[in-house]
């Protein structure tokens, strides 16, 4: 191979790694959250809504919910559907003191993602 076709190679190759990049880093990351991660809240909210970064297949989203002593309370599905930014569900079985949420849902490359987060109804109740 001449040096001017190693060259030429060399930055092709260069051209492509932002895409490469790009795909690598293409996983939904949820970005806000209602409630808010971590806050306390005087009362129950409207409804429990998980924004990302992209649309997520709420097809296959999911939020299983947790008492303070680590019980589970109900999983639950969206009231949204197809692919969309923000994921709503009901949030009437929410109860007083800290909840968590442990999420689930598969980002626009088909990957699945999912986290934890606790918050805080009426006052902080310190897990058993």
């Amino acid at each position: 191979m001449s040096k001017h076709s190693a060259t030429l190679v060399i930055m092709f190759l260069i051209t492509l790694l932002p895409i490469f990049q790009y795909q690598a880093s293409a996983h939904a990351t949820l970005e806000k959250s209602t409630p808010q991660q971590q806050g306390v809240i005087k009362d129950k909210p409207e409804a429990i809504k998980l924004e990302f970064n992209e649309p997520v297949n709420t097809k296959y989203s999911s939020v299983t919910l947790f008492d303070d002593k680590g019980k589970k309370i109900k999983d639950l599905k969206p009231i949204t559907t197809g692919w969309s930014q923000t994921v709503v569900f009901s949030s009437e079985q929410i109860v007083n003191g800290t909840n968590t949420i442990e999420w689930h849902t598969v980002s626009a490359d088909g990957h699945e993602v999912g986290d934890t987060f606790e918050f805080s109804v009426g006052k902080v109740r310190l897990k058993m």
